[in-house]
This record gives structure tokens, sequence and C-alpha cells, in this order.
């Protein structure tokens, strides 16, 4: 009589084998599929990083001599935007308005507001019509939700930035680093220096 399957015993041996093979490949996969939010917190660094630079070494919004030494101060330096209505049009394409955009960019107010302007926000929450509404919370084209909190004495000046990767707003229920294995929150904390 011919055999028409598999004995019970070679499909046990089979299955063995494949179980072995994936208990071997599984963590060597693991580590080679790219950690998202790993890779997204190294942007949000970057980003950080590479922004504050760019303000802190531009005199028009942190001057370097007169009423505000960016060498002593870093973003404490309350004075002025110079050129503040062709500076705010660069960024977002909408002409300042007098004294609204003024008090946008004075104290904690203008790093906040200059920090966004300069990662390409694309949404505010609702109950802001614009980012100038002194809102600290915004999304950017990355999908990552950005909250800045400016900090109190004896840190005035310094800044914590919590980052969402999964932008389900900073009030919504969250695991931050804090709390599990693999957080979507992560804080940053920056001195007036960068």
């Amino acid at each position: 009589m011919k055999k028409l399957g598999f004995t019970l015993s070679e499909i046990l041996i089979t299955m063995s084998i494949v179980g072995i093979v994936a208990a071997i490949s599984l963590p060597a996969l693991n580590r080679a599929i790219p950690d998202s939010n790993k890779a997204k917190v190294l942007k949000a660094y970057n980003t950080i990083t590479n922004i504050n630079q760019k303000l802190l070494n531009d005199p028009r919004l942190y001057p370097g001599d007169g009423d505000c030494d960016v060498r002593e101060n870093g973003f404490k330096c309350k004075a002025n935007v110079i050129e503040w209505n062709n500076y705010i049009f660069s960024k977002t394409g909408v002409l300042g308005n007098g004294n609204f955009y003024i008090n946008a960019l004075r104290n904690n107010n203008k790093y906040i507001n200059l920090f966004a302007m300069n990662t390409h926000y694309t949404e505010v929450p609702a109950n802001q019509s614009t980012l100038f509404a002194f809102s600290r919370e915004f999304t950017t084209q990355d999908g990552l939700l950005w909250d800045i909190i400016p900090q109190n004495a004896p840190n005035d000046g310094c800044f914590k930035v919590i980052v969402d990767t999964n932008n389900n707003g900073v009030n919504s229920p969250n695991c931050a680093f804090t709390q599990c294995q693999n957080p979507d929150q992560f804080e940053f904390w920056v001195d007036e220096f960068g």
C-alpha cells in the first residue's frame, strides 16, 4: 500500500525544527528592525540642538550687544526681534500686524514661538487660532507633538521640551520614559544657552 501523507512523528519533528530556528532568529530580527521611537527621539534631539544654535547665533533674534548680551544671558535675553515683521513673514508667510506679534516674541513666549516657527509646525490646538496666541503645544510635519514649558526661578530662562512620538496629546493617556519600557513621551531640558 502506498503512503499518502506524513506520520505524526514526522510532523512533530518538523515543527520542533521550525520552532528552534524561530527561537534563534527572532532576537536577531528584533535587533535588526529599527525602533521607530528611538529614531524619532534622535531626530527631535537634533532638531532642538540645531534650532537653538540657529536662534542664539542670529543677532536679529538675540543681539550680541546693547541692552541684551546673548553671551551673558542666552535665552534670558528679552530684547525684541529686529525686523520682526520680515522675519515672521519669512517663517510663516503671514505679515505681522503690530503689537500682537511683538508681544508674542517677548519674555518666555519669544523662545517658544521662535522655536515653533523654525520647526515647520503644521497644527496648533483647536482652541488656538494661531501659534502666536501663546500656545505652547504644536504638531510638526513629522507627526511629533511638542510642548515647551518655561521654568520658573531658580531655572528662569530654561525650558522643558516634551516630545510625544505617537501624538496622542500631552494630557491624554501616554507612557513617559519613567513609566514603561517602550515610552512615547520624552523630555528634553534646554538651558538658557541652548
